[in-house]
């Protein structure tokens, strides 16, 4: 069999550029806009928080009825129109701090858990049928972030950020259009994902073939699992905390939309020539040294941003995006593979970004909104960076031990 139609690989590019695009309105404009309306700082962190909380479980949950249905398509688009309808309501919420949660919970279990599932799609696609080139999708959509945020700064500083959430919606409605384009047989995408290729919720296939017991005892005997765990957990709530409220520092030194629009373009740019060039790379670094690299580089950023003294300056340092978290990214993939024992390879992939990204995106939205409202926008930048001190010297005694 194969898939109908050709250029897969252009209509999941299509598909990856529009959601990366509404993503903007989420992790780049909403905490702006609940500021705005009258929402403490704390209030806002919450409400990310809640983004990130809830994905946790509802991503593995929609990953297991993929599984079971063979319907990635229908979960997408249904999980985007879901996503559409309540960010679209979250203007006539008004300053309810509790209907607020509840839509950003609904955001959260629908649309917010589909890149774990979306990317599960593609490279299920691609083993079974070939010519999908997931590289070429996934920077397309990392274009798309960048590209939009410029754009939508300049609208919002003319506009409003009112318009953020029609904006996202337009954009849900480009990648449910190119969603509904993509086609594939349904015997052969039903099979479950237990060959390996399965997201998140393969931790519950590896489970049931080796047994949950088996896989605990490993994972807590696996000290340098252990040790990138509790690092990359650390430098990712010193991370979110800082990405969850540059806005408000832009803000705090003259800056407007436009230049926070700019500090993403910059960012999410830079991160594509280091996603495409960690191949490269890691034939000739270990992933381990790769990493401190990449973790000693957050330091240096995240440093920098507590010292820069105008937009242009925030704007400069966030092009230092690329050599942390674009090399951090695919390098802890190979890293965690040369790690993990075979039977577990897959369960070890998945509970990674589960801790680090999930936990510890709720972690630092939640604590940095609090430091925020207690002590002032300064301390939150402050703190970060030794944080991530801590933590890149955590990982660099195990680099040091495995020598």
């Amino acid at each position: 069999m194969r898939l109908r139609g050709d250029g897969t690989t252009a209509r999941f590019s299509v598909l990856l550029y529009c959601f990366w695009a509404s993503v903007v309105s989420i992790e780049v404009f909403l905490v702006p806009y609940l500021v705005e309306t009258g929402f403490r700082s704390a209030q806002a962190g919450y409400v990310m928080s809640a983004i990130f909380l809830v994905t946790i479980v509802s991503q593995p949950l929609w990953g297991y009825v993929c599984d079971r249905t063979g319907r990635h398509r229908e979960v997408i688009v249904a999980a985007l129109i879901t996503g559409a309808l309540s960010m679209l309501l979250i203007p006539a919420a008004g300053t309810s701090f509790g209907l607020v949660m509840l839509l950003a919970a609904l955001y959260s279990a629908s649309a917010n858990s589909m890149p774990g599932i979306i990317d599960s799609w593609i490279m299920q696609l691609r083993s079974r049928f070939g010519g999908v080139e997931y590289g070429v999708a996934r920077g397309i959509g990392s274009l798309g972030f960048a590209l939009t945020a410029v754009a939508m700064g300049r609208i919002y500083d003319s506009y409003g950020l009112a318009l953020n959430f029609p904006v996202y919606a337009i954009c849900a409605l480009g990648a449910i259009l190119a969603t509904g384009s993509i086609h594939a047989a349904r015997s052969d995408t039903r099979r479950a994902l237990a060959d390996g290729s399965g997201g998140t919720s393969s931790v519950l296939a590896a489970a049931r073939e080796s047994g949950v017991a088996a896989l605990a005892h490993s994972i807590l005997h696996n000290r340098d699992y252990l040790f990138f765990l509790v690092a990359s957990l650390g430098i990712v709530i010193g991370l979110r905390a800082a990405m969850t409220f540059l806005p408000l520092l832009i803000y705090s030194v003259g800056g407007l939309n436009v230049h926070v629009g700019l500090a993403q373009f910059a960012s999410a740019g830079s991160e594509i020539p280091f996603m495409f060039a960690a191949a490269l790379l890691l034939r000739r670094f270990r992933p381990r040294h790769l990493l401190l690299f990449a973790m000693a580089i957050f330091v240096l950023r995240l440093g920098l941003l507590a010292l820069a003294p105008s937009a242009a300056a925030i704007i400069a340092v966030q092009l230092l995006h690329g050599a942390s978290f674009g090399l951090f990214l695919p390098t802890s993939v190979y890293y965690i593979d040369r790690i993990s024992p075979v039977q577990f390879k897959t369960a070890y992939q998945s509970l990674a970004p589960s801790v680090y990204f999930g936990i510890g995106s709720v972690v630092g939205s939640s604590s940095g909104g609090l430091i925020v409202e207690r002590y002032g926008l300064t301390t939150l930048f402050q703190v970060i960076p030794v944080l991530i001190v801590v933590s890149v010297l955590l990982f660099g005694y195990s680099v040091i031990r495995n020598r």
